[in-house]
């Protein structure tokens, strides 16, 4: 009995045309040889001293970078609600102001009513 060959597959690829319309989550995702590579193929980087200091250096300023940067994102976060709030403000202001000019406005004209309903 001859030995059968074993069948390989061919990567299943899908069009491009296809592509387009899927969702994100759906789309084939290509994936570089270093980041499925296995983890023992991989080279350990041993640093000596003074790169480990301007590593750990680099790292710390980053640290720093970041906090500052959260920092101000708040700030500004505070600023716009201190600003809409504000703004809410005003327009009740406003609002309160209209409806007071109403009030004033149909009084007004009742009163200038009056006097040709009793004629």
């Amino acid at each position: 009995v001859p030995e059968r060959k074993t069948f390989h597959f061919k990567p299943f690829v899908v069009p491009k045309e296809l592509q387009k319309n899927l969702p994100y989550k759906d789309k084939p995702k290509v994936k570089s040889v270093t980041e499925g590579g296995n983890a023992l193929e991989r080279v350990a980087v041993v640093l000596e001293e003074p790169e480990k200091e301007k590593v750990n250096l680099v790292q710390m300023m980053r640290v720093v970078q970041k906090e500052k940067h959260r920092k101000m994102k708040e700030k500004v976060i505070q600023r716009v609600r201190a600003h809409r709030a504000e703004c809410r403000k005003n327009e009740l202001k406003q609002l309160k102001r209209q409806k007071e000019l109403k009030k004033r406005i149909c009084k007004a004209l009742t009163r200038m009513k009056k006097p040709q309903a009793k004629a």
